[in-house]
């Protein structure tokens, strides 16, 4: 059930019932009336927006009222996959078919790496390709960042130790409904048989009878194909089918962000950008990080000072800092010391 609350204009509610989407006011008189929508298509507002509360939702219609709407055709795609599946070399594949392959072992995926990729039709696309490292101690990080809404890629090789079900738990729990692809890397001369059937009926975001099989490293034709799969499914996620719309102001400040060659601003910066495209109040401001454009930590001190505006600057910290302490031995503890041995480069020297 989603639940739209009490909003000062009626525009959006009598919009919902001029779509036939039923609306009931609530039989609880003793807090403030709301309005429940039940079996709602719609993704507005984003959840992301909703989980803010009454205010936020308000000011979003409201924001939607007066600026007009833009749709935004951004997607996100996760790659998911055991260590040394493929998955950067699948990554780079499926961005430049003729790419060489990289080496499994000397290029491994530390915690997660994040590449975009412009599809263009019509409309053009920018899907956002997230390539998470497979090694087990990663594991317990990649849940903050699978999300709804998205692509997923679950690479498989084959190989008898493989944790195809815990991939595919991962993803029904943080993805949801998102769609999945379930893509077959063939390094030997026949392809590994999995259990579809029993696959398919326990995890109902694989909707296809049979796996992409595919050799990434001769299979040039294949990765094409794969690629066109790929774009049709981004072109048919549910938020584009009915169009993921952005108030103007918000989707004209995500262009000036991300036209901009660093990796975080101050906090002061990015309240004064925001101020000059006229949105003022902090709550409206802080909408883009709920919406993960940028990530602002309001309620740690020193990252409350700046907003992140590269997300894969953050995670790269951390996964330094995860590998670091893999390698000593030291079971995940570290001083302060290690931070400065970790971080003593250009990228984090401040």
């Amino acid at each position: 059930m989603t639940k739209l609350l009490g909003p000062r204009s009626l525009t959006p509610i009598l919009n919902l019932v001029k779509k036939g989407i039923p609306v009931k006011w609530e039989e609880n008189w003793s807090i403030p009336k709301r309005i429940f929508v039940t079996d709602c298509p719609l993704t507005q507002p984003p959840i992301e927006v909703v989980k803010q509360g009454n205010t936020a939702i308000l000011r979003y219609f409201e924001d939607l009222e007066a600026q007009g709407e833009e749709i935004v055709y951004e997607a996100k795609m996760l790659i998911l996959g055991d260590a040394g599946a493929g998955k950067t070399s699948l990554a780079r594949k499926i961005e430049d078919p003729d790419a060489e392959m990289p080496d499994e072992e000397q290029d491994s995926t530390p915690g997660i790496a994040v590449r975009s990729l412009l599809l263009v039709g019509q409309p053009d696309f920018t899907v956002h390709i997230w390539d998470f490292g497979g090694q087990q101690v990663y594991h317990a990080t990649h849940e903050f960042f699978l999300s709804k809404r998205s692509l997923y890629l679950l690479l498989a090789d084959g190989r008898k130790e493989e944790q195809l079900d815990y991939w595919l738990q991962m993803q029904e729990i943080y993805g949801q409904d998102s769609r999945l692809l379930l893509v077959v890397n063939q390094k030997a001369e026949m392809p590994p048989s999995l259990p579809m059937s029993d696959i398919r009926r326990d995890y109902p975001n694989v909707q296809e009878a049979q796996p992409t099989v595919i050799n990434l490293k001769t299979d040039r034709d294949g990765v094409i194909a794969l690629r066109q799969r790929i774009e049709r499914s981004v072109r048919n996620l549910p938020q584009f089918e009915r169009g993921l719309r952005t108030p103007k102001k918000w989707a004209a400040i995500r262009r000036q962000l991300k036209a901009l060659e660093a990796d975080h601003i101050p906090i002061s910066d990015y309240r004064s950008r925001c101020a000059t495209e006229g949105i003022t109040e902090k709550i409206r401001q802080d909408v883009l990080h709920h919406l993960g454009a940028v990530l602002h930590f309001k309620d740690v001190a020193g990252l409350n000072k700046m907003v992140i505006l590269r997300p894969e600057w953050a995670t790269g910290a951390v996964y330094r800092l995860l590998d670091h302490t893999r390698k000593k031995g030291s079971d995940g503890h570290f001083s302060r010391s290690d931070l400065d041995t970790v971080w003593q480069c250009a990228e984090y020297d401040d």
